[in-house]
């Protein structure tokens, strides 16, 4: 195996948001699987010569947009860009970017219904693709590889401004194998019902939909974990403590915010990988995204309503072999096919 040199750009350095563990997971991945990474910060051109001298990558991974608002990074409007791209030129460093869909169309073709797009404005409302800065990157050859976290299903109607100008690659989330490394078989399964994850006006959409009829159905029985909850939660779970949780609960609810459990397949969140490296049983909302991912049923268990959850809750609850059945097939699964590790090899082989 050939070892790499990678210079990893944060997203958003120093957030707390769930943007954090994924890029933790990616990093780790690279390292795991045997490479070398230096991180950026995207902004300051001294610490970037210095890394570009010293360390001499020879793969860089960054973004095209960040937050707030999904604008151009940084780096590509300042000096910062010239300095990469004189050193891509010398040395021929490969690029890869991860980038957001073009929401707008992407919904419009997929008859995602507006109304549930008007409660997601920050994200869906971003500016089309074909910014000054993106064609930049497409003008001056320096980007070799366009990554994006949905299915690659979504390409042709989601980045098709891509695709048209640059090779596009769906790279979608993975589970950390560095980070959840504790399993069913080593903790003892004392919660029947557990969801951990933050709440937030548009992802409350979903969330109320399903959590409040499961609180009335099970009570005390489902530990919900998370900042943000009007109701409900048992409050911030730290970061080490996440992978026990998951181990140690009998089911784990996997839900999504509301465009990505409509009718056609787009993105799945990374949750649900998580679960199935620690060995624990999943019931998920009807994200069809999914099937691209596990076979339903003797993988991951789907939800069509908070009824049909409801029910599939009591019913895995009482029938202990089966959900263990269930279970381990996932957690083999995840560790065969959808770890960082996977993720960080298939961006290597598709760049060199």
């Amino acid at each position: 195996m050939t070892q790499h040199k990678i210079l990893y750009c944060w997203f958003k350095k120093g957030s707390t948001t769930a943007r954090k563990y994924i890029e933790e997971g990616i990093i780790n991945g690279f390292l795991a699987a045997g490479h070398e990474v230096e991180t950026w910060d995207g902004v300051h051109i001294q610490s970037l010569e210095k890394i570009l001298n010293d360390f001499q990558p020879d793969v860089f991974l960054g973004h095209v947009r960040n937050q707030p608002g999904y604008n151009p990074a940084l780096w590509i409007t300042n000096a910062c860009f010239g300095v990469l791209q004189r050193y891509k030129n010398t040395h021929g460093l490969k690029v890869a970017l991860e980038t957001h869909p073009d929401s707008i169309t992407m919904f419009n073709l997929l008859d995602i219904s507006m109304s549930i797009v008007e409660k997601n404005k920050p994200f869906h409302y971003q500016a089309r693709p074909g910014l000054p800065a993106e064609e930049k990157l497409v003008n001056t050859k320096f980007v070799d590889l366009i990554l994006h976290a949905f299915t690659d299903k979504v390409n042709n109607y989601g980045f098709r401004w891509w695709v048209e100008r640059v090779p596009v690659m769906s790279w979608p989330l993975a589970a950390d194998s560095t980070v959840y490394v504790e399993s069913q078989d080593d903790v003892e399964q004392d919660i029947d019902i557990s969801f951990v994850g933050g709440w937030w006006p548009s992802k409350g959409l979903q969330l109320d939909k399903y959590m409040k009829p499961m609180m009335e159905e099970f009570g005390d029985r489902l530990h919900i974990y998370g900042t943000g909850w009007p109701y409900g939660s048992r409050g911030y779970l730290p970061d080490n403590e996440v992978g026990h949780i998951f181990a140690s609960s009998k089911i784990n609810i996997c839900l999504h915010e509301l465009p990505f459990v409509q009718h056609h397949p787009t993105h799945v969140s990374e949750r649900i990988f998580k679960v199935g490296m620690v060995g624990g049983f999943a019931i998920s909302d009807n994200n069809p995204c999914i099937l691209e991912y596990f076979d339903i049923s003797r993988e991951v268990i789907i939800s069509h309503s908070p009824e049909d959850m409801i029910e599939s809750c009591n019913y895995y609850l009482k029938y202990e072999s089966e959900r263990k059945e269930i279970a381990n097939n996932f957690r083999e699964r995840v560790k065969t096919d959808h770890t960082y590790i996977h993720r960080v090899n298939s961006l290597l082989e598709r760049l060199f």
